[in-house]
């Protein structure tokens, strides 16, 4: 779960936001404040393309999972970004 990029945000806000579990194989959830604010999320591939825009079931500071059954198994990149602020979280799907 190690922050990859951060651009602007608090130390709170990057605390509070977690992607779990990880390694994944059919659900990750997303979990913080910033989520509450509707943010742009975008899966990446190891070398920074974007893959997809992500949709996520609900929206708020509570868990939010993200259906990643699909993906073949790698490592991959989360990006959450809002007002051009943004967090990058690293995760595996096994």
């Amino acid at each position: 779960n190690a922050v990859v990029v951060v651009s602007g945000l608090s130390p709170d806000q990057l605390k509070q936001f977690r992607v779990f579990p990880n390694p994944a194989i059919q659900r990750l959830f997303l979990q913080g404040d910033i989520l509450a604010e509707r943010p742009q999320i975008n899966l990446l591939d190891v070398n920074g393309r974007i893959l997809t825009d992500v949709v996520i079931e609900g929206f708020g500071a509570d868990r939010n999972a993200l259906d990643i059954s699909r993906l073949p198994a790698g490592i991959y990149l989360l990006r959450v970004e809002t007002e051009g602020e943004f967090i990058e979280r690293r995760f595996i799907k096994k």
